[in-house]
């Protein structure tokens, strides 16, 4: 059990800053392009600020792509005119990616090389009570 001794006690520790993770891409096979796109990690906060800023419009997974897609950048003014998407930039993302599988697994792996854990960070203690 937690206690307030040992929070004392590992004060130093729980309060020292996360150390930044080193920036980490990955090459993904998209299959319905038959071609290839490169990834980069971020850190939680903006993984967890996609998923509150998530809506209607937008989705966190079309958030998160938008930004951590670097090659192709989806970000190019170029692309956007062509994809008809400067006044929505991350309506490019379900247009070039089309199914929402595809989406869902870009972004899974941009979360998975970014080193996140989307759990809560608790855990459940169960007792066995015997009557």
């Amino acid at each position: 059990m937690l206690t307030i001794e040992k929070l004392i006690k590992d004060k130093k520790d729980i309060l020292k800053p996360a150390e930044k993770q080193k920036e980490v891409k990955e090459k993904l096979h998209i299959k319905s392009l038959d071609d290839d796109i490169e990834i980069v990690s971020t850190d939680e906060d903006f993984v967890r600020e996609c998923i509150d800023r998530a809506d209607d419009k937008v989705s966190a997974e079309e958030r998160l792509i938008y930004y951590c897609v670097s090659n192709p950048s989806l970000k190019s003014e170029e692309l956007l005119k062509a994809y008809d998407c400067s006044d929505d930039p991350f309506g490019i993302v379900k247009k070039v990616f089309k199914k929402k599988e595809t989406i869902r697994a870009i972004a899974n792996e941009i979360i998975n090389i970014s080193g996140v854990d989307l759990s809560s960070g608790v855990t459940r203690v169960l007792d066995n009570i015997k009557n």
